[in-house]
C-alpha cells in the first residue's frame, strides 16, 4: 500500500512512482480560456455530429453558464454564453433526458435551491432551459444549497431514462428526482445523511441488488452513506466510515473484481478506497495515499489498459495529478501537469472525438477553464 507524505506532485511522480517511459501516453494542456465569475464546476458533453464535444463552466458568482469548444489551433474557444439560469451554480451534471442522443445539463443552482433542466439542441450544439408558466426558467426544488449533482439510472429497468440527485450542505440532505420520458423530472424524494455532505455518484454499488444506488460523501462525520431510491422512498442502506472529512467522491471497479468500488478523497489529499463486497456493502476503509491538497477528482481509463486511473486536481499548485491504476486498488505511478490557478474541479469526457478519455480544468483562481487533451 502506498502511503507517502510528500510535499508536491512533481515528488510523488518522480521519487515514489518512477519517470514514465517514453512510449506511455501523454496530456499536452492547452492555453486557458476566460470563463464567467466563480468557476467552481465544469461538464464535458459527449460529441454529437458535425458539432463534437462541449465543455460547459456554470458560474458560481452569477446566473450564467458559458460552452466551449475546442478550437481549429487547439484551445478552447467560447461557443456561446447562457444567462437564463436560475441562480448562480457550483455543480453540473450531464445526461440525454429526453434520448434525443446528445447530452443535456442539469444544473445545480445554489443560492435558489434547485436543479435547472438545460436541453441539447444537436443540430445547432447549443443548449435551452426548460421555463415555467410565467416564461421564467424554471428549477425542480433540492434541499438548502445544493453543492453537487450526479445523474444516472436509479431504476433497474435497462431502457430507464437518467435521474438526477443533489446534495444539499445547507440542510444535510439528498435530493433525488426521477425523470420521465420526455425529459422532465418527476417524484422527488430526500433523506437527511448528516452534516455537510459534499459530492455524491449514483450506481449499482450494493452487490446483487437490482436497484441504482446514490453514494454520498459526509464530510461532517467522516463517512460515506449510500441510499436507494426504490418507488417514492429514498433509505439509508450502508453507512461507512472513509477517512477525515471525505469531499470527493468516484465510483469505478478498482481491483477488477468486477464489483463497484468507491475512491474517496478529502482536501488533505488522502485517498481512501472502499472496495466492495460480494455480498452488498463494503470492506473497512484502506489509506491509499497522502500526497498534495486534493478540490476535485474524476476517474477513466486514461492510459486504456483496462484498469481505473484517477485524476486529481492540486489547489495549491496549480497542477492535475493523473494516477495510473495497476488493477489492484492502488497506483503504479503518477504523472503530473499544469492546469491554471487554483483548480476547482475537474471532468472527463472526450473533447477531441478520437475515444481518449481527455480532462476539462475549471480553475478559480484566474476565472479560467483548460483542457487536457490525451495524445498517444
Amino acid at each position: 500500500m502506498l502511503r507517502p507524505v510528500a510535499a508536491s506532485t512533481a515528488a510523488i511522480a518522480v521519487a515514489l512512482f518512477g519517470a514514465a517511459p517514453a512510449a506511455a501516453f501523454s496530456f499536452s494542456t492547452t492555453p486557458p480560456a476566460e470563463t464567467a465569475p466563480g468557476p467552481r464546476a465544469v461538464a464535458i458533453t459527449r460529441p454529437v455530429p458535425k458539432a463534437g464535444a462541449s465543455v460547459v463552466v456554470p458560474s458560481a458568482d452569477t446566473p450564467a453558464y458559458w460552452q466551449f469548444r475546442l478550437g481549429a489551433a487547439g484551445p478552447l474557444e467560447v461557443f456561446a454564453k447562457y444567462f437564463q439560469v436560475p441562480g448562480p451554480s457550483s455543480a453540473i451534471g450531464v445526461a440525454d433526458f429526453d434520448r434525443r442522443f446528445a447530452d443535456d445539463l442539469a444544473i445545480a443552482n445554489t443560492r435558489t435551491n434547485g436543479v435547472s433542466i438545460h436541453r441539447s439542441f444537436p443540430g445547432a450544439g447549443l443548449f435551452a432551459p426548460q421555463f415555467d408558466a410565467n416564461n421564467q426558467p424554471d428549477a425542480y426544488p433540492t434541499g438548502s444549497r445544493p453543492i453537487a449533482v450526479a445523474t444516472g439510472q436509479l431504476d433497474p429497468a435497462a431502457d430507464s431514462p437518467p435521474d438526477v440527485a443533489t446534495a444539499n450542505v445547507g440542510d444535510g440532505t439528498v435530493t433525488t428526482w426521477r425523470s420521465a420520458r420526455n425529459g422532465n423530472l418527476r417524484d422527488r424524494a430526500d433523506a437527511k445523511v448528516g452534516d455537510n455532505p459534499r459530492a455524491l455518484v449514483i450506481g449499482q454499488l450494493t452487490g446483487g441488488n437490482p436497484f441504482r444506488d446514490v453514494a454520498v460523501a459526509v464530510a461532517g462525520e467522516d463517512r460515506v452513506v449510500v441510499l436507494e431510491r426504490r418507488g417514492p422512498q429514498l433509505n439509508e442502506l450502508v453507512s461507512v466510515k472513509a477517512g477525515d472529512g471525505p469531499s470527493e467522491l468516484v465510483h469505478g471497479d478498482f481491483d477488477e473484481d468486477h464489483r463497484q468500488d468507491l475512491m474517496v478523497a478529502n482536501p488533505r489529499g488522502q485517498l481512501t478506497l472502499l472496495v466492495g463486497k460480494a455480498g452488498g456493502g463494503f470492506e473497512p476503509a484502506r489509506r491509499v495515499l497522502d500526497g498534495p491538497n486534493v478540490s476535485a477528482m474524476a476517474s477513466a481509463d486514461f492510459d486504456r489498459d483496462d484498469t481505473a486511473d484517477l485524476a486529481l486536481a492540486n489547489p495549491s499548485e496549480g497542477t492535475v495529478t493523473v494516477l495510473l491504476g495497476k488493477g489492484d486498488g492502488t497506483f503504479s505511478r503518477a504523472l503530473v501537469y499544469p492546469a491554471g490557478n487554483r483548480p476547482a474541479a475537474v471532468a472527463t469526457g472526450d473533447i477531441t472525438g478520437d475515444g481518449r478519455p481527455d480532462l476539462a480544468v475549471a480553475n478559480l483562481g484566474s476565472n479560467t477553464v483548460t483542457a487536457l487533451l490525451n495524445r498517444p
